[in-house]
């Protein structure tokens, strides 16, 4: 195996039908196999080759996590592209200086990123508007292992940024000796969290599970409350991800027991847990473990050091938590704690075929095949990396007993918990622009296990560095955000002959003027504000002018913590992606009071589907609830080979103007086709009552559907997994029954549906033709009459509007 396409088509070839990539986008879930993914990436490939993609040239990757990311990121290795990937929160500047370094000719980017390439004259296909024809293989370039594969930025750069040079070689070592190490399989279920353009995430939580055989999740949201429910659908025995990651897991583990008053219990478990085997801890734990879907076996991190205490507490529930070392110029791992020997404070053993050695001064040195080509375009700095053909890597360590044991940084890049570089010259070089400033040194601080960005500002002019820090933050990635600073004391800083910054006394300055943390609590009976003083940084203003960032202290591990305790404790679920570091506590007031209201809706019930109780649904509807139909009306069925016909698994739609609409439904169908159907309910009015959502499981395969709030999404995603696992769904759209009344408008749910799932969508209509005794009449016909039409089956192509396509059902239901 000598290059990634290599690595893509074995897997490919052994596991055609194993599923590989799996995504919920929307309502839809996305399912490659390892056939479908090969088959999208050639696709990729002679569309890129279509656009004028050669050998060499450079294609920009900047869009969300999917994986048709990944499908075309393998199609540009296949046409022979060189790939730059962009972290996807990267700002419009940074991406043009890459732009402006690596000249592509061509981007694949999310529709977010897309109109900021557009405007640097960068030809641009849209990630999730992409249909490439899947036209067979495509015969590129020959490639081998000496081969560019990809040129990576280095994150949060801003002044002159330094590409990465990854051979098709450097990687494959990697991933071949990383697999050596940890046991990962065909029957691995990974869930990965870090973005695509972060090399261990390529890695670590694509090239390698690949490469073996297994399938990997990518989740839409990172909020825990939206991790648990992917977590507990997913069920994965893996999760790579970084430190803060583990972090804010632990963080809504403690949280939820300290609101319960079982911190305590918590505590004491951990305590009783600890000489217990690993097996027994996880069955100890098992109810905390059954929010990340009760089957993880072990944790992967890396990109920065753990917090031991964090990790301890992990290892405590019986999870494994496998701490890494990398650099990206290593792409990236170079040492690994393996399972069956870790140590705590260690970052592990070299990989097979790594080699490591600490430097008179103790740098970390390495050496092997996964070391990279070079800087692009940058002899000088490449250079400057090596001693004696080993990278200097930049850190500084100890070897025991084979062990690599970290110390800290020799240069002055610091590392946050996610495992993005910050470089604090960077940030130093736009305090000094702003009013008032003379000089500004950037810190990293550890403050309860995460890493906070702190600037000590020289001022000019007294009062300064708050306006200073709140003006630079503007201009500054969210990743860059400065949540903490102090003014120094002097008129400037102490310095070198030279005239540098001595930061170490800078540092050992501010650790003396920092007091230990204190939780701070306030007495309002404003909800929003008291879960902000618990996580806001102490003695912080709390006014509606107050921004998350600069002014609480917030990072973005801290602000998801507080929209998950705002969704837990106020009930209101707010995206994480409309909330950044300048977002005050007045808008996000307003996103409180403007957000979808969580609507608990009771567990979809799994026991209908039940194969024992299929047959008795069976039996019931045909000996019992079918006769007694035939004996009340006289039911006329136009259309009916229409179910014959349609691709299933469908979605069915139908108006909704009797009490047995449902019953009359089913009898129309034949009953191969009926076993088949599943029925969206009322959640409210059906399962709102025990007994009625009871006989509607048993007799219709019903599962609650909410109407309103936070409760659709979630039974609109319901929806979309039954059809994905073959099951007929059927669903009234207008939303409410109207007894012999005319039909109302459908609600736009109908037609997201439609669009997102791609499955065709069969019109049904029911006319009441001579009432019966359920449609409430004194004097019903003693021999009522109905009639079922059954229209022409309907599809959507990707994005057709939703309201059209709602617009288009209603009609085609009114002229079934």
């Amino acid at each position: 195996m000598n290059t990634l396409v290599d690595l893509l088509e074995r897997s490919a070839e052994r596991h055609p039908d194993r599923l590989a990539l799996t995504m919920r986008l929307g309502v839809r879930t996305t399912r490659y196999t390892y056939a479908e993914l090969a088959r999208r990436a050639h696709a990729w490939a002679r569309l890129l080759a279509a656009r004028g993609i050669e050998k060499g040239d450079r294609v920009i990757a900047w869009a969300p996590n999917q994986p048709e990311w990944v499908a075309a990121m393998f199609g540009t290795f296949i046409a022979g592209g060189v790939l730059v990937p962009l972290d996807v929160r990267s700002s419009a500047e940074f991406a043009a200086r890459v732009v402006e370094r690596v000249r592509p000719k061509l981007a694949f980017a999310g529709r977010s990123q897309a109109e900021a390439l557009a405007a640097l004259e960068v030809p641009v296909i849209v990630l999730e508007e992409a249909r490439p024809p899947l036209d067979g293989r495509f015969e590129g370039p020959q490639l081998t292992g000496d081969d560019l594969a990809e040129v990576i930025f280095t994150s949060g750069t801003t002044g002159d940024p330094k590409g990465v040079m990854l051979t098709h070689r450097n990687i494959v070592a990697n991933v071949e000796a990383g697999l050596a190490v940890i046991d990962i399989g065909p029957g691995t279920r990974m869930l990965s969290l870090l973005p695509l353009s972060h090399m261990f995430e390529q890695t670590a939580g694509c090239f390698a599970p690949i490469a073996a055989g297994a399938a990997v999740c990518y989740p839409t949201s990172r909020q825990p409350a939206s991790l648990s429910r992917t977590m507990q659908e997913w069920k994965p025995t893996v999760i790579i991800g970084v430190p803060q990651v583990l972090s804010l897991f632990m963080a809504g583990i403690e949280r939820e027991a300290a609101a319960r008053h079982r911190l305590g219990l918590l505590r004491f478990l951990r305590a009783v847990g600890q000489p217990l085997p690993a097996r027994a801890r996880r069955l100890l734990f098992r109810p905390v473990l059954s929010r990340f879907g009760g089957a993880l076996d072990f944790v992967a991190s890396g990109g920065a050091a753990i917090d031991p205490e964090v990790q301890l507490k992990w290892e405590a529930m019986g999870i494994s938590v496998v701490e890494g070392y990398g650099t990206t110029e290593c792409a990236p791992i170079v040492t690994i704690n393996p399972r069956e020997d870790r140590r705590v404070g260690s970052v592990g053993r070299p990989l097979p075929g790594q080699q490591v050695r600490i430097a008179e001064d103790g740098e970390v040195l390495t050496r092997g095949e996964n070391v990279f080509a070079g800087y692009w375009e940058a002899p000088e700095a490449t250079a400057a990396s090596f001693e004696d053909g080993w990278y200097r890597t930049g850190d500084l360590g100890y070897l025991q007993d084979g062990y690599l044991y970290l110390k800290g940084r020799k240069k002055d890049l610091i590392v946050l918990a996610d495992g993005q570089n910050v470089y604090p010259e960077d940030l130093e070089a736009v305090l000094r622009r702003q009013p008032g400033v003379t000089d500004a040194v950037v810190l990293g601080l550890k403050r309860e296990g995460q890493v906070v960005l702190h600037a000590v500002i020289a001022e000019a002019e007294p009062g300064s560095a708050a306006e200073a820090v709140r003006l630079a933050n503007r201009q500054l990635d969210a990743r860059q955000q400065i949540l903490a600073w102090s003014t120094w004391p002097q008129p400037d800083f102490p310095r070198t002959h030279t005239l540098k910054v001595r930061r170490p006394l800078v540092e050992a300055w501010l650790r003396e003027q920092q007091p230990a943390p204190a939780a701070q609590t306030i007495e309002t009976g404003d909800p929003l504000l008291r879960i902000i003083a618990a996580i806001a940084r102490p003695g912080a203003p709390l006014t509606d002018e107050t921004n998350l960032g600069a002014d609480l202290g917030l990072d973005s591990l801290a602000r998801v913590e507080l929209l998950s305790a705002i969704e837990d404790d106020i009930g209101v679920y707010v995206d994480d992606a409309d909330v950044g570091p300048q977002t005050t506590i007045g808008e996000l007031r307003r996103m409180v009071a403007k957000g979808e209201r969580k609507v608990r809706i009771r567990k979809f019930p799994t026991w209908p589907r039940w194969r024992t109780v299929q047959w008795l649904r069976h039996a019931l509807l045909s000996w019992f609830v079918f006769p007694l139909l035939r004996v009340g009306y006289s039911v006329e069925v136009r259309g009916r080979e229409r179910f014959a016909t349609v691709q299933q698994p469908c979605l069915i739609i139908s108006n909704h103007n009797m009490h047995l609409d449902q019953a009359m439904l089913l009898r129309s169908m034949p009953p191969g086709f009926r076993r088949r159907v599943a029925i969206a309910a009322a959640a409210s009015d059906i399962f709102g009552n025990r007994l009625r959502g009871f006989f509607a499981s048993l007799l219709g395969n019903a599962f609650p559907f909410a109407k309103e709030g936070s409760g659709v999404r979630e039974s609109l995603e319901y929806v979309a997994k039954m059809l994905g696992e073959g099951w007929n769904v059927l669903i009234f759209p207008e939303g409410k029954l109207t007894v012999i009344g005319p039909m109302q408008p459908f609600k736009s749910g109908t037609g997201l549906l439609a669009v997102e799932t791609g499955v065709p969508v069969l019109p049904m209509r029911i006319d009441v033709l001579r009432p019966g005794f359920y449609e409430g009449k004194w004097l019903p016909h003693p021999r009522a009459r109905v009639r079922v039409s059954i229209g022409e089956p309907i599809r959507f192509e990707p994005g057709t509007s939703y309201q059209d396509a709602t617009a288009r059902l209603e009609e085609a239901v009114r002229n079934a």
